[in-house]
């Protein structure tokens, strides 16, 4: 079974390399916007500013909050534009905000650069590479956004040691002037390059197995529908707490991280290794999952893949020990690279994939959104005296009951499904 998985993944990709490639470097270099890469950042901006936690959260609160909203709009164009044109300006965005980065000397710059970096990184790219990966696949869209998204996990084993290391050597201000000159000569001609050839590749070659041609006759009967129906929609609302918390979670413990290696007595060194297993999980993850939602479908997978990230935070709550760090970033891996596959085909299985660009910005949007929230609130609980210990302990309750709710929304989903059939 795993040769006939490895095979079926592996001939994709061999069909289907330049849309895989544009989707894979679009997320890659998303990473710059990213909260994993941006905390390396955080202990030298507070000194050289002069910021408290609580100060340097609300910053970049208020940064992404702004880009949410904005996403709300620019998000949606990609159903409108040429895809080569809407990279372009991106990529030129995200460059301009890197190097405005090393420019800045207060707090207001900070916003604002914190504000572009959230913006195209963040938010853009991302949304760019995954949503031509549901438009272009559909007989394979789980796989496809499996290996789109395991940018993020190639990003998180690469970037922290690499930027630590440009820190360490050259500071914080001039490694943000190298990135925003290297992002658009590395990034810009080969996204283009192959964009130019992706349009004369055939949807998918190869052919898929039974099982996938069953979810897709599922969604085949999916009437595709715009974001005022999907905001109607109860099963809609029942899903999204599973579809928040990671990325509120995983944002104010990584902008707050100093707080968690204090409180745990682990090294920045220490830390910045153990993202190597998470990179690497969260990678096998995101193929795993693909392969999975093209057999099962996404409906039956979303009230399962927070179930490892609940694992780690336990483990975090109980234990403070060093050997926690890995164990503790491996679950976390996991359950961020099933996302990707399971979110990213969710909406396609229950929408629609017309509107798709309109409700994949929407729903980052709203991501980003709720990941603008918990630097400030994680920063001033920590400032008035509250410990990384309570958070975690809060954590793992909202996990618990964002479980439940998804478990519900997807029997939901499935009834509904067999309602159609019948």
């Amino acid at each position: 079974m795993q040769s006939c998985f490895m095979s079926a993944y592996l001939q994709f990709i061999r069909h289907n390399m330049a849309g895989l490639g544009f989707g894979f470097l679009a997320v890659f270099f998303g990473n710059f916007g990213q909260s994993f890469f941006l905390a390396w950042f955080g202990s030298d901006i507070q000194q050289t500013l002069g910021l408290s936690a609580g100060d340097y959260g609300l910053a970049y609160s208020l940064a992404t909050l702004g880009s949410a909203l904005s996403l709300l709009w620019l998000g949606g164009l990609i159903d409108r534009v040429s895809v080569a044109k809407y990279v372009a300006g991106i990529t030129i965005g995200l460059a301009a905000s890197a190097i405005f980065m090393s420019q800045v000397s207060g707090v207001v710059g900070l916003v604002c650069g914190f504000y572009g970096l959230r913006l195209c990184g963040q938010g853009l790219l991302p949304h760019t590479g995954q949503t031509i990966m549901v438009k272009h696949f559909s007989k394979s869209r789980g796989k496809a956004l499996g290996i789109a998204i395991s940018g993020v996990p190639v990003g998180e084993v690469i970037l922290p040691v690499f930027v630590v290391w440009l820190i360490s050597q050259y500071g914080w201000q001039d490694s943000w002037l190298f990135i925003g000159c290297a992002i658009p000569l590395l990034f810009l001609p080969a996204a283009l390059t192959l964009l130019s050839r992706m349009k004369a590749v055939p949807d998918e070659k190869s052919s898929e197995a039974s099982a996938t041609t069953r979810v897709l006759a599922d969604e085949e009967e999916v009437v595709s529908v715009g974001r005022r129906e999907m905001l109607a929609d109860g099963r809609f609302w029942c899903l999204l707490p599973a579809i928040l918390a990671p990325p509120y979670v995983i944002t104010g413990i990584f902008i707050h991280q100093g707080a968690l290696l204090e409180a745990k007595s682990w090294s920045a060194s220490w830390f910045a290794t153990c993202f190597i297993f998470y990179g690497i999980t969260h990678w096998l993850g995101s193929l795993l999952a693909g392969g999975l939602v093209d057999r099962f479908s996404a409906k039956r997978l979303i009230c399962f893949y927070l179930l490892p990230m609940l694992v780690g935070f336990t483990l975090l709550m109980l234990f403070s020990g060093r050997y926690i760090a890995p164990l503790f970033m491996i679950c976390l891996g996991v359950s961020m690279g099933a996302s990707g596959p399971i979110i990213g085909s969710l909406w396609a299985e229950l929408y629609g994939t017309i509107y798709m660009g309109s409700i994949r910005s929407l729903i980052t949007a709203i991501v980003v959104f709720s990941s603008s929230l918990s630097p400030v609130m994680f920063g001033f609980w920590l400032d008035g005296g509250g410990s990384m210990q309570g958070i975690i302990r809060l954590i793992c309750l909202g996990f618990v009951l964002a479980i439940l709710l998804a478990s519900y929304g997807s029997f939901l989903s499935l009834k509904k499904s067999g309602n159609r059939e019948k």
